[in-house]
């Protein structure tokens, strides 16, 4: 699809939650479109990624074997669209064709599932990530909209950090360093 008129809000959310769960000051040694297009194809394939873990229930006495499964959204204007292929390339041609956003807000849905045919319910976490973009300097807010914290934020900040620099190495690019991670 290609960027539009309509693109205009795409990448930011209208409504960024004021609480914030981690904040991270990255550095980094690329142009901002170039960290910018990295970070659409990491988020792209944590979309499509799974990790195991171990999971506890209400319900049972101890952990049981299972995984999460990762869904990315990017903001447009109150709504996320699903990150996708035709998604990421409307997001990366509107990069190429206008530069860089100044803004790139994400929400990152995770869906937990009991491993072995076992059948429980288990609830989900879904975070929401605003990114702003500095030469040399990426701020990554976090705040966990809802869920029981599975998956810690911190532990997230990292995941989409080794993810990105990842992308990053494909591109002989040199990798963003971690300066500073609070949590609440």
């Amino acid at each position: 699809m290609l960027a539009s008129k309509d693109d205009s809000s795409l990448g930011s959310l209208e409504k960024f939650p004021a609480v914030l769960h981690a904040r991270a000051s990255l550095r980094s040694d690329v142009s901002t479109v170039i960290l910018q297009r990295a970070m659409i194809r990491a988020l792209r394939m944590i979309g499509r990624s799974s990790k195991q873990m171990e999971l506890s229930l209400a319900d049972h006495s101890g952990y049981l074997n299972g995984k999460a499964t990762f869904k990315v959204g990017i903001g447009n204007g109150n709504v996320f669209d699903t990150l996708d292929a035709g998604e990421e390339d409307r997001v990366l041609r509107k990069t190429q064709n206008q530069g860089a956003l100044p803004v790139l807000d994400v929400a990152v849905n995770i869906q937990y599932a009991v491993e072995g045919g076992k059948r429980h319910s288990v609830r989900g976490d879904r975070y929401i990530a605003r990114m702003l973009f500095q030469p040399k300097r990426l701020e990554l807010l976090l705040h966990h909209w809802k869920g029981v914290r599975r998956v810690q934020p911190d532990e997230l900040v990292r995941l989409l950090v080794s993810a990105v620099n990842t992308e990053l190495r494909r591109e002989k690019s040199p990798g963003l360093e971690l300066e500073e991670l609070r949590t609440t």
